[in-house]
């Protein structure tokens, strides 16, 4: 087996741009991690002010992170959290009171992003109105196809799975359903084979 590197080949793998706004929506609504938080600022400076003017953020900020109101960027609503899985329930919040016509943009790792699209999908939203820019960390969420088990954080292209023990190699094929890469056991079709060369994601 060759080493995955994070490309866009495989169909089903997420493809990031850099943010841009959509002038033709009525509102938007700007979610982003610790470090995804640089990308929704670039995304305000670059924006005209009736774009600026429609947008709510929604982000989760590490203590050493520059707070968004200090910015001088006057948002139609800012809400910062303290952790991820508060940004998580607010997402959810604002999705199942928003109207017709709004954007999505996500920034920051692609753990979060994968985690926020699938969210947005639950409450009816396309591609078409999702744009995503990744940012930060490379790991990536895997669930183990042979016990289903979901492993967070994992920075390699080989993991043990924690629940039945088996040496996953992750493949690039991606599931938007349960926001996780396909992990497979590296040595399935022979036990004796050597694994595959173990190599980071960056």
């Amino acid at each position: 087996m060759k080493g995955t590197a994070l490309t866009a080949e495989i169909y089903s793998r997420p493809k990031y741009t850099r943010l841009n706004p959509d002038l033709l929506a009525s509102s938007h609504l700007l979610v982003a991690d610790s470090d995804g938080i640089a990308a929704v600022l670039d995304l305000l400076r670059s924006a005209p002010e009736a774009f600026v003017a429609s947008a709510t953020v929604l982000y989760f900020s590490e203590s050493q992170k520059p707070q968004l109101q200090e910015t001088g960027f006057t948002v139609a609503s800012v809400r910062t959290f303290v952790s991820h899985s508060e940004l998580v329930s607010a997402l959810r919040e604002t999705l199942r009171n928003a109207s017709m016509g709004l954007r999505l943009y996500l920034a920051g790792s692609e753990e979060s992003i994968g985690q926020m699209r699938s969210i947005a999908y639950e409450f009816g939203m396309g591609d078409d109105s999702i744009y995503a820019e990744h940012i930060g960390s490379a790991t990536r969420r895997v669930q183990c196809v042979h016990c289903k088990q979901i492993l967070e954080g994992v920075s390699s292209n080989l993991v043990p799975c924690v629940q039945c023990g088996a040496v996953l190699y992750v493949r690039d094929h991606y599931s938007r359903r349960l926001a996780a890469f396909m992990g497979v056991a590296a040595n399935a079709e022979d036990p004796q084979a050597p694994l595959p060369v173990a190599e980071n994601f960056r």
